[in-house]
């Protein structure tokens, strides 16, 4: 498969899902943030707070 072996292939493979999946969650979770800064305006501060947006970002990253 690849002149490094099949388990870098693999690996390979593997990392470039995991990056790609969590390049478009994140651009959803921009999405949503700016949804929701545009829509409830007044409300922003207490429903994006920084404690959710590291839970949503690693969830992103881990899921």
């Amino acid at each position: 498969c690849w002149f490094l072996g099949e388990f870098m292939c693999s690996m390979y493979f593997l990392l470039d899902y995991i990056i790609t999946s969590a390049s478009i969650g994140t651009m959803v979770l921009i999405s949503i943030d700016r949804y929701v800064a545009i829509c409830y305006p007044l409300h922003y501060s207490t429903k994006v707070t920084p404690k959710r947006t590291k839970a949503c970002v690693y969830l992103c990253w881990i899921c």
